[in-house]
């Protein structure tokens, strides 16, 4: 796939576009690294409104303990161990390592420092790769992973 088929072009008038780039400027960043950022928030902020909304239907389902456990079932992997939201995390979808990082309150910066302890020397955008499904980690990462993150290679791998 070249890189063209996966090119998303926004157009914007001339006043948002001299916004833009003094945005950028003030940040020191690209105007593509500002976009894509406020993109990606975005989109974390809609999953989140979405994650909040299934939880609370959850929440309100008089059946809710046969949805539980049918959110268990669900759950790829094996989820012993794993708090009740995580698991319902995993069950609608979400990333594995987004959801185990964020469990267990890291960063990628803090993820990336994590697997360098351990010998493993990976770029915060590797992370940020695999976590949107863009990569696949190989095996010695994965394992890498899973101990920086303090959980198994099963919930890593689901």
């Amino acid at each position: 796939m070249s890189s063209k088929d996966r090119t998303i072009s926004v157009k914007l008038n001339p006043m948002e576009r001299r916004r833009l780039g003094y945005v950028a400027w003030l940040k020191r960043r690209s105007v593509h690294r500002v976009m894509k950022e406020a993109i990606l928030r975005m989109m974390e902020r809609e999953e989140a409104k979405d994650m909040l909304k299934r939880w609370e239907q959850w929440m309100s389902d008089p059946h809710k303990e046969l949805l539980r456990l049918s959110l268990i079932a669900t759950a790829a992997g094996d989820a012993a161990g794993l708090p009740d939201h995580v698991v319902a995390q995993l069950a609608f979808g979400a990333n594995r390592l987004r959801v185990i990082r964020g469990w267990r309150g890291m960063t990628l910066e803090r993820l990336a420092t994590a697997l360098a302890d351990i010998g493993a020397d990976v770029h915060e955008s590797t992370l940020d790769a695999i976590e949107d499904d863009r990569l696949r980690p190989e095996a010695g990462l994965t394992v890498a992973l899973a101990k920086a993150l303090d959980a198994s290679v099963e919930v890593l791998l689901g």
